[in-house]
């Protein structure tokens, strides 16, 4: 009764502090009494007294009361009662009051021999009742607690009694040893020398033998392997070094992993863990961290060279490592349980974190991580693995960003959670076993850039060609995402690298060859057949990186090279060519096969080839824009045209291919434009446009913008479908097409208009720009004008074929609208400027012309278009070319802004012979176009024209030597059947030649001139005259004039050869239906070696009087080899003279 009393007042007395207080007064003095009760027979009084010194003992108000004498008493007496009673329930009572006591340290290692044998002898479970040992593994812990040394170095005494219960039949017993030596690891682990000892004893003479013998007992595996892994953790290192009973002890798990069972096998995964501890202790670590230490707190050079001085070591550790991966390796590589191989992961990444610094050395890495990940992505990513195989991307992108995190040894995860999700987390769960990333950090150093190919490698892994057949879409995608994103960050390591002075040149140059070889054989790799735009971006994502992570002064350097041995520049080599311009005699670079290349031009040749590859394989535009809204990375945001002169050489590259080639390629040329204009207007300072050259930059771009007259010089290749039938060839000729063509056109524009702007404020010249690209269009006709020549009879009555001068038609239109002409304070200003610098590259010879505007090649081009279009004219004679029309209307508005007389003269010497073949042609045919509109604007064009003759700043002389010049237009102007310009010609001749009291007739106007001033309609002055030469020729100028003019401006061609007189009706027309649409040769060349084929192919429309054509830069050649060839520039010093 009375512990009864006492055990209810002490826990009553817990809660109120005053009862606690007088409770403590007498615990003192109630100790000695307790303790003898404690050892009467009496079961029921010797467990109360149990209990209540257990209260005193544990509560934190009770223990200061007793003193070290009455502790040392307690401890005595309790040890006693443990090994003399045979009282199961006192024995328990007694552990429980060591195993909840909180007395001092002190007083508990005084005692600490007797304690802890007390509990082994409860430990050895003498009752053979479960909750002894669940006491007596209790007292362990709390010894464990108190003095963990102690218990360390004693650990041979206690340890053996618990690790042995691990193999028990029952299962709560095992989970008690279990939990007792996870409790107590950090004490026994690594073990002592003697633990070691007595564990290798155990196991040869028990504990191993039993385990073999229950090794093929199904319902013991997992225990037994689970007992297997302390017992490799609690032999140690040292212990291990004794093979027999390793290669014995190995046995047990060999069987274990190859058990179907995935719980069996994750035990054993979780088992080997405690393998790795004991190979992997930390004196071997230690040994090996320190040169990788050093190395890394450095930001030089790599660690590589300085592994070298422990390269002996290591080979000691790789054996090791080789043991411990091997299970590893073939798990991963099974067709195992998803668990099992999730759990499998686990393991590998502990054993990573257990090798520290040491697992940066290329040997341990060459045995550790990349079989692994090879493994692990040669699967891919499928709905059961995705887990693990998104582990395995992340933990490689970890190691690589090393590079970019010079000096940290290592990334937390909050670290690596927060990069994850600024380069783009890849969707999908991580696995299971989501501690490998908290509790086990690898600390990666920054990687050798000698290993960038094995990091290529392992991204290519990743992306094979024959994994991405398999996989579904979904999947293939976010490979490509993941390769993608170890990819930028492999560029950033090596640009890491490349910023370093100490760098050589030949390992730049070697990180670059083997980064554009790996960004080859992904993009060429890639098969469009299915998903083609998504993976299609993907290529182009590949591209993208290596121009945003490498810096351009890189890229773009002339001292590093790069192969172009892209297979689609071979197979384009290779393929059979059709008719196509002649470009190789105008200066355009070109790219071949296996050139080198720098690698800014190298990613420009590549991602073009990747469009190519979906123009190849489809046909239809929106693959193709969906392809190009990635175009912006053609171009550098400092430079923009840096690289457009490999753009322009793989244009070209196409020109003589098939024809559905060449279409598909204008809206490729469309949006690289669109991406080019963009870029122009964004460049902040201009002189960067210009640093490799201003020559240079012109030319590409007028090649470039030469492009689609390139292609449509084919009008009956391009427009009709009877070749190859793809549905792009019906698209460009179908009212759907013709908008195509249109936004291709509009793309021109606006590309011209910013390039002409940019060039203007950075050469501060009028026209410089449009002036290049002129001449190189000129001089593009000039050398290609025999294929639209030789084109004309196979295009009669087929109205879609106009598109070719349709297309220049829109040109000369723009061109003319944005000419700048000089009025006569500009062009004083800039005569007196003429001493200064200018950049402008294609004016040549703009000493003698400072006073005039840069107009010359753009009136070339104006005539040229005239020309060609009169030539498609004759074709359809009977439709109505809005185009043309429109080109009437705008010379109109053009011919208004002329001003200067030098610009007059210029406009005349260009335009005179086309206009006067325009002229001639609409006499010709007047009684089938008076309808139209056509001949309405050619009125309004040549009435400015002699309105501006007028009104010329400083004024025209109209005599004898003008006259010359407008003789052939004025032969069919002023006895036109179109009244507007008849009637407008001869107030103009009334005006100005009327006036004039001596004026030499050219014998081509005499009968025009006689019909209209019989009439009356004429004012002739009596004192003029027309001289004849010989054969009715007219009479040479004076020697002065004729040096300055050379020979007139319109002759007679075939009198020679005909022996008749010239072809001209009575009204001074010529009949066009006589004369017929003849052909012209180019080259002076080709007539030299064909005398007599002018007979068969008369040069050009002969169209007003005898000589004329349509001229495209060739000049005609006397019959009889007597007269000089024509020299129009001659009359421009004439008339100055003159005035």
């Amino acid at each position: 009764m009375a512990y009864a009393t006492l055990l209810l007042l002490q826990r009553r007395s817990a809660d109120d502090p005053f009862s606690m207080e007088a409770l403590s007064l007498y615990s003192p003095s109630l100790i000695p009494l307790v303790l003898s009760d404690i050892h009467r027979p009496d079961e029921e009084i010797a467990s109360q007294a149990l209990k209540c010194l257990g209260f005193m003992l544990y509560h934190p108000s009770l223990v200061p009361t007793v003193s070290e004498g009455v502790a040392r008493s307690v401890l005595e007496s309790l040890v006693k009662l443990i090994m003399t009673t045979r009282m199961k329930a006192v024995c328990n009572l007694g552990i429980w009051c060591i195993s909840i006591q909180q007395l001092g340290t002190s007083f508990v290692e005084f005692s600490m021999d007797s304690l802890l044998k007390a509990v082994v002898h409860a430990l050895d479970n003498p009752f053979g009742s479960l909750s002894t040992t669940f006491e007596a593994m209790q007292a362990v812990m709390k010894l464990a607690t108190q003095l963990g040394g102690h218990m360390r170095d004693m650990s041979n005494i206690w340890v053996p009694p618990v690790y042995r219960r691990l193999l028990s039949t029952d299962k709560r017993e095992r989970n008690m040893a279990e939990r007792c030596l996870l409790k107590t690891k950090s004490i026994i682990c690594p073990p002592p020398l003697l633990l070691s000892k007595a564990v290798m004893i155990d196991l040869k003479q028990k504990l191993l033998p039993s385990m073999m013998d229950a090794v093929c007992d199904h319902q013991q595996k997992v225990h037994m392997i689970q007992a297997w892994g302390w017992y490799i953790c609690l032999l140690g290192s040292d212990t291990l070094r004794d093979r027999h009973l390793v290669n014995k002890m190995l046995k047990i798990p060999e069987h274990m992993f190859s058990d179907p069972d995935p719980q069996i096998q994750i035990a054993s995964l979780v088992a080997w863990e405690c393998f790795v501890d004991a190979l992997l202790p930390p004196q071997i670590i230690d040994l090996l961290m320190k040169t990788p230490q050093d190395v890394i707190q450095q930001t030089g050079p790599t660690p590589s060279a300085s592994w070298r001085h422990c390269d002996v070591k290591i080979n000691c550790l790789l054996k090791r490592i080789k043991v411990m991966m091997m299970p590893l390796q073939g798990i991963i590589a099974s067709k195992c349980d998803i668990s099992v191989r999730s759990c499998c992961l686990k393991t590998w990444r502990y054993l990573l974190h257990k090798l520290d610094l040491v697992v940066n050395h290329p040997s341990v890495i060459e045995i550790t991580l990349w079989p692994i990940l090879k493994v692990v992505f040669s699967r891919g990513p499928d709905h059961q693995s995705i887990g693990l195989w998104t582990s395995c991307v992340n933990l490689l992108d970890e190691f690589v960003l090393s590079k970019v995190k010079v000096g940290e040894m290592a990334m937390t995860v909050e670290q690596h959670s927060d990069n994850l999700v600024n380069n783009g987390t890849l969707a999908g769960p991580s696995i299971d076993c989501k501690a490998s990333w908290k509790d086990f950090p690898v600390k990666w150093s920054p990687w050798d850039i000698s290993n960038l190919d094995l990091h290529l490698e392992m991204i290519g892994a990743i992306v094979s060609p024959e994994l991405m057949e398999t996989v579904t879409s979904e999947n293939r995608i976010q490979a490509f995402n993941a390769a993608l994103k170890i990819f930028r960050s492999v560029l950033q390591g090596v640009q890491v690298e490349l910023k370093r002075l100490s760098t050589p040149y030949d390992r730049i140059q070697i990180c670059i060859k083997t980064i554009f070889k790996f960004t080859k054989k992904v993009c060429e790799t890639i098969n469009l057949e299915q998903n083609a735009n998504q993976l299609l971006r993907i290529a182009l994502e590949f591209v993208k990186v290596v121009r945003e992570e490498l810096e351009t002064n890189i890229l773009a350097s002339p001292l590093y090279w790069v192969s172009l041995d892209l297979k689609y520049i071979h197979d384009l080599q290779c393929s059979g060519t059709i008719d196509y311009p002649n470009i190789s005699d105008l200066g355009v670079g070109s790219l071949a096969y296996m050139d080198m290349i720098s690698p800014i031009d190298h990613t420009t040749i590549l991602y073009l080839s990747v469009i190519a590859q979906l123009v190849r394989e489809k046909s239809d535009t929106d693959g193709i824009i969906c392809a190009m809204q990635h175009s912006n990375i053609l171009f550098c945001t400092a430079n923009p045209l840096i690289n457009l002169h490999a753009i322009v050489c793989f244009l070209n590259m196409h020109l003589g291919k098939p024809v559905h080639g060449r279409l598909s390629w204008l809206p490729v040329w469309k949006f690289i434009a669109k991406g080019l204009k963009k870029h122009v207007d964004g460049v902040n300072d201009l002189s960067q446009l210009t640093t490799d050259g201003a020559t240079a930059t012109y030319d590409a771009l007028y090649w470039f913008l030469s492009y689609p007259f390139l292609i449509l010089l084919f009008p009956e290749l391009v427009f009709t479908s009877r070749s190859i039938g793809k549905p792009s060839e019906k698209q460009l000729i179908s009212s759907d097409g013709e908008l195509k063509l249109e936004s291709v056109i509009e793309a021109w524009k606006s590309l011209f208009s910013s390039c002409s702007h940019a060039y203007q404020i950075l050469t501060s010249s009028m026209n410089n720009f449009a002036e290049g690209l002129c001449e190189l269009l000129v001089r593009v006709l000039d050398e290609n004008i025999s294929i639209l020549q030789d084109g004309t009879e196979s295009l009669k009555v087929k109205a879609q074929n106009f598109v070719t001068v349709s297309v220049y038609g829109e040109v000369v239109v723009h061109m003319l609208n944005h000419i700048q002409l000089l009025d006569v304070a500009s062009s004083e200003s800039k005569v007196s400027n003429k001493g200064s610098d200018n950049i402008l590259l294609k004016n040549k010879g703009s000493d003698n012309c400072r006073q005039c505007s840069s107009i010359k090649n753009s009136l070339r081009l104006v005539g040229r278009f005239l020309g060609l279009s009169l030539i498609f004219m004759n074709a359809n004679p009977l439709v109505e070319h809005e185009v043309i029309s429109r080109v009437f209307t705008t010379l109109a508005s053009f011919v208004r802004r002329l001003v200067l007389k030098q610009d007059i003269h210029s406009f005349l010497e260009i335009i005179s012979e086309p206009l006067a073949q325009w002229l001639s042609f609409c006499a010709f045919i007047y009684g089938k176009m008076q309808q139209g509109n056509t001949i309405c604007q050619l009125h309004r064009f040549w009435a400015q024209t002699l309105d501006c003759l007028q009104r010329s700043q400083p004024s025209i002389v109209f005599d004898s030597f003008f006259l010359k010049d407008q003789a052939s237009l004025l032969q069919t102007a002023l006895d036109h059947p179109h009244p507007p310009i008849s009637d407008s010609s001869i107030a103009f001749w009334n005006a100005t030649y009327g006036q004039n009291g001596y004026v030499q007739y050219h014998h081509c106007l005499l009968p025009v001139l006689n019909k209209l001033s019989r009439s009356g309609r004429i004012n002739l002055s009596m004192n003029s005259q027309v001289n004849f030469g010989k054969n009715g020729c007219l009479l040479k100028e004076p020697r002065d004039a004729s040096q300055r003019y050379g020979e007139p401006m319109l002759q007679k061609r075939n009198t020679g050869l005909d022996n008749t007189e010239d072809p001209e009706n009575d009204n001074g027309h010529v009949d066009i239906e006589t004369m017929g649409l003849r052909r012209k040769r180019l080259k002076m060349s080709q007539h030299q070696k064909k005398p007599g084929g002018h007979q068969g192919r008369v040069q050009g429309i002969r169209g007003l009087g005898p000589g004329v054509d349509v001229g495209f830069g060739q000049k005609s050649k006397h019959p009889h080899g007597k007269k000089e060839l024509r020299k129009l520039e001659h009359i421009l010093e004439m008339l100055k003279r003159a005035s």
